[in-house]
């Protein structure tokens, strides 16, 4: 749960300008990354792979996941839980953690006092959960965007960030090749991913059977850059 960070190469001493890039709130699940002058200017763009939208978690920057991680039990050891904000019984946004209530007390045995039956966990909040004192010291860190996203460099260290097309949304991004494989003079992106290390009650995230996305190599303002969309297994393209 980090943003994408900045550094400046200064006479062999790199400083950390990611406050000056306009991306320094834009925090996700990142784990993957690829440059290329997509447009012909001269500059590195750059693609990000994050989690995508076909998952649980939906987020924005007012209603974010979280990772709260503490020795909660004082056994010596960080625990993660993490959370999201889902509609309680009366249809307000509250923050629920992600995970049932049989993996949080494996981890957290102390809880089993409070939660000794199913239904009072099962519309209890985070701040029910871990009230004020548990919370404190508690290391809280935050997702408010899951999209995989093409980064546009504006020059003087300046970048705007705007999200792939829907097809590269369906699964998490994990390792991606920029090229001209069709030959046109435009770079594309080779894309793979999913990732089957989920918790159970999740789900693979699995939907993915690989991308290619066919750069069109122009300068557009604010559409994105890749034209159509191919799915190698199916050897299929479609405009977009």
């Amino acid at each position: 749960m980090l943003a994408n960070s900045f550094l400046k190469n200064e006479n062999g001493r790199f400083r950390d300008v990611t406050q000056n890039s306009g991306l320094n709130k834009k925090t996700g699940w990142w784990n993957s990354i690829v440059a290329g002058d997509f447009r012909h200017t001269g500059k590195t763009d750059y693609i990000i792979g994050n989690t995508g939208l076909n998952t649980l978690y939906q987020v924005s920057e007012e209603h974010p996941a979280f990772i709260t991680a503490k020795d909660f039990d004082k056994t010596g050891g960080y625990v993660p839980i993490t959370s999201l904000f889902l509609q309680d019984t009366k249809g307000q946004l509250q923050e629920f953690p992600a995970e049932g209530r049989d993996d949080i007390l494996e981890r957290i045995p102390s809880l089993r006092k409070r939660y000794d039956t199913y239904k009072p966990f099962a519309t209890a909040t985070i701040s029910d959960i871990f009230p004020g004192p548990m919370m404190k010291d508690a290391l809280r860190l935050n997702a408010t965007m899951l999209q995989s996203c093409y980064l546009r460099n504006e020059g003087n260290g300046r970048f705007t960030m705007i999200p792939l097309p829907k097809e590269a949304q369906i699964s998490v991004i994990n390792g991606m090749v920029s090229d001209d494989f069709d030959g046109d003079g435009n770079l594309d992106v080779l894309i793979n991913g999913n990732d089957f290390s989920t918790e159970v009650s999740l789900g693979r995230f699995d939907a993915l059977n690989g991308l290619l996305l066919k750069g069109d190599g122009k300068n557009r303002a604010a559409d994105i850059i890749f034209a159509s969309v191919c799915f190698p297994k199916n050897v299929h393209c479609r405009e977009q």
